[in-house]
């Protein structure tokens, strides 16, 4: 159809026409958000690499599809359970005490992880634990 504007003297407030502007504004930014939200799970469904976070329990929240080359998990069967399923034992999950130990970040740790068929694979990781507004601790 025909493009309308509408003048402020049919609105008959001048606060509805600031009103109208503003959730033009919300509603632009609100795009923006969408696009660079698609942008960035495109980015992270072609990763090579593994990238994954949990909750502050350790419950697998995301993962990439990469964990299929690496571990033999597809992440469908990975998500909403415990990260320690991947690993094998107590000693390998240092990775949390070093994290607390290093101000909540690691680089280049050195640990095994347990593929689905049982073999073991030995990777470095770096991880970080992913903090609230207050500083709580919501993740890794």
């Amino acid at each position: 159809g025909a493009d309308r504007y509408i003048r402020p003297a049919e609105l008959g407030d001048e606060s509805m026409i600031a009103d109208l502007i503003e959730l033009a504004r919300q509603y632009r930014e609100r795009q923006h958000q969408i696009q660079r939200g698609t942008e960035l799970q495109i980015a992270l469904e072609n990763l090579q690499e593994v990238y994954y976070r949990t909750d502050a329990e350790g419950v697998v929240t995301r993962v990439t599809p990469a964990v299929v080359d690496l571990l033999g998990w597809k992440p469908a069967e990975l998500l909403g359970d415990s990260v320690m399923r991947v690993y094998p034992d107590e000693a390998e999950r240092g990775i949390v005490d070093a994290l607390q130990a290093n101000d909540g970040s690691v680089d280049s740790f050195e640990i095994q992880l347990e593929r689905k068929d049982g073999s073991l694979v030995d990777i470095v990781t770096s991880s970080h634990f992913v903090t609230d507004q207050e500083g709580a601790v919501i993740g890794v």
